[in-house]
């Protein structure tokens, strides 16, 4: 609600201009995306069966043509496929797309961990990882600052590194057999 009410405050009204909209684009990436989401989910419940590598198959070929038709559509793509000549943006675009599947794929084996080794309850277990998204929202003006006025590849080096770093850490001390005291009795009951 405080979100919704300080956008409403904050956000300014910007001119409207009408645009058409890219239908054949929206059908082509959601079937696509709806498909080999479907297959990834369902893949390992059905012993991945030859059904599920078609329907991985299909979302390709669905995510292929939706690719191809943006080249195609001059006039309202979804994503114009330009912006990828530039060599920072889809640099960038590769940095971010690693940095979020490493982030997201860390988050849900450590909270099973702090549920299931740790004893920790749901609420505890999410509040473990609040300081993820706190930091980000912390930390990303003066980084952003520091990118702007320095060149960036130190910075990025610094920030795979420290996910690096950090992963290889709890990879580590994720274990059953670690007693639960140490980082989770921060959080303990």
């Amino acid at each position: 609600m405080l979100g919704l009410a300080l956008a409403a405050w904050l956000v300014p009204v910007l001119p409207v201009r009408a645009q058409r909209f890219d239908l054949i684009g929206v059908a082509l990436s959601g079937i696509g995306m709806f498909l080999l989401v479907f297959g990834l989910q369902e893949g390992p419940s059905a012993g991945w069966q030859p059904w599920i590598w078609a329907v991985l198959v299909a979302g390709l070929g669905f995510m292929s043509a939706f690719v191809y038709w943006q080249s195609l559509n001059r006039h309202a793509p979804l994503i114009p496929l330009e912006i990828f000549r530039d060599r920072d943006f889809s640099l960038c675009t590769v940095g971010v797309a690693i940095t979020a599947f490493a982030t997201t794929a860390m988050m849900l084996p450590l909270i099973f961990y702090a549920q299931s080794v740790c004893g920790l309850s749901p609420i505890r277990a999410a509040l473990l990882i609040a300081p993820v998204a706190i930091s980000s929202g912390v930390l990303a003006p003066f980084v952003g600052r520091i990118v702007d006025t320095s060149h960036p590849l130190p910075v990025v080096g610094f920030g795979f590194s420290a996910l690096a770093i950090a992963m290889t850490w709890l990879s580590i001390e994720m274990e059953p057999d670690t007693p639960s005291g140490g980082w989770c009795c921060l959080f303990a009951r």
